[in-house]
């Protein structure tokens, strides 16, 4: 023995363990060593550890020296498992490893950083549910292939405090909300359960704050658009927009509806057509300029008709021409002080004339 440090040594043989070949100390009873145990040689001969169980075919802990790149520890035997706890600064939390269920306990904080977190990925029918105080706040079914955000949904498997809480509206999914100190806090909202933050103006500018959907967007209820509202086809019960313009633009006309009767439709070439209306008002302050040809028809019989061709002015107030006023230039017809003439603008007569 060459070691200075040595003041025992027992003789014996690396591997002779199970063999015919007497080169392992065998210590009957309990062995109990005050100071540190040191098995094997950096960079000498493998040396494996082993400590056995109750179970004669199992393992409780064993180190397998020449397993992969540098050895590996491993718990339990391959068809034998044991559990594993490690215990904080309380009994109350810990690190469970329960073989009989094959489940992980963690009983505490966990931090993970410098890596991937990835869970279920042989993709397998496998849950994942994340809580908060008192439900199920993120529940993700790996059968459906779904993910329920607070949801009371039976899919979810919420009991009643979910459901009584959805329906009393005291849930809330913030989207990238929290920014600026001085941003708005949208939490406080009394009447808010959903809010994705953004940015005014953002669209087709490098400012990412602007949200995007795909395809249809279905609202059953009301659609508020504070800044105005455009798209190639919006279907909504009710459109309100509380500053700036409403803009509905279609290349092959507009049809405006109600419970499916056409009331206002216009062509692609600009014609206008009311239909179905039992009263049209426009109100004493307000101007309506119907073709700039200045022609107008209200009444498809004729009833009330301006037209001309911007020399001639036909005035017909009944369709079967009761009122008819036709001039050449300046109006022939007009009143003062309660007086009515009838003039001429050229050297014609102007006649009045009974029925024969």
């Amino acid at each position: 023995v060459t070691g200075s440090d040595v003041s025992f040594f027992v003789s014996g043989s690396i591997g002779g363990k199970d063999n015919s070949v007497r080169g392992a100390a065998v210590f009957g009873g309990d062995t109990v060593i005050s100071g540190a145990l040191t098995v094997g040689t950096p960079g000498s001969s493998i040396t494996d550890v082993r400590f056995r169980g109750q179970n004669t075919a199992g393992e409780g802990l064993f180190w397998d020296a020449d397993y992969a790149e540098n050895g590996v520890l491993k718990l339990g035997a391959n068809t034998v498992g044991v559990d594993f706890v490690a215990y904080g600064a309380s009994d109350s939390r810990y690190l469970w490893w329960d073989s009989d269920i094959d489940n992980v306990t963690l009983a505490g904080g966990i931090s993970q950083k410098d890596g991937h977190a990835n869970f279920n990925t042989t993709a397998g029918d496998y849950n994942f549910t994340v809580y908060s105080d008192n439900r199920k706040a993120i529940f993700v079914n790996g059968a459906s292939d779904r993910v329920y955000i607070l949801s009371g949904t039976n899919a979810m498997r919420g009991n009643a405090l979910d459901a009584q809480r959805l329906a009393n509206g005291e849930l809330q999914v913030l989207i990238l909300s929290g920014g600026a100190a001085a941003d708005p806090n949208e939490q406080a909202y009394p009447d808010t359960n959903f809010f994705v933050s953004g940015s005014i103006g953002s669209k087709n500018t490098s400012v990412m704050g602007t949200s995007l959907f795909g395809g249809d967007l279905v609202i059953s209820g009301t659609s508020y658009a504070i800044g105005g509202l455009s798209g190639s086809y919006v279907e909504t019960g009710l459109l309100k927009a509380t500053t700036g313009d409403v803009t509905i633009n279609g290349t092959t006309g507009i049809d405006l509806q109600e419970n499916g009767t056409s009331i206002i439709n216009i062509s692609d070439s600009r014609a206008v057509t009311f239909q179905n209306l039992t009263t049209l008002s426009v109100t004493p302050s307000s101007t309506v300029d119907i073709d700039s040809g200045g022609a107008m028809t209200l009444d498809p019989t004729g009833g009330f008709t301006v037209g001309g061709d911007g020399t001639v002015t036909t005035i017909t107030m009944d369709g079967t021409s009761g009122v008819s006023i036709d001039g050449v230039g300046a109006s022939n017809v007009t009143t003062d002080s309660g007086n009515l003439t009838l003039s001429s603008t050229t050297s014609g007569d102007v006649i009045v004339q009974a029925a024969a």
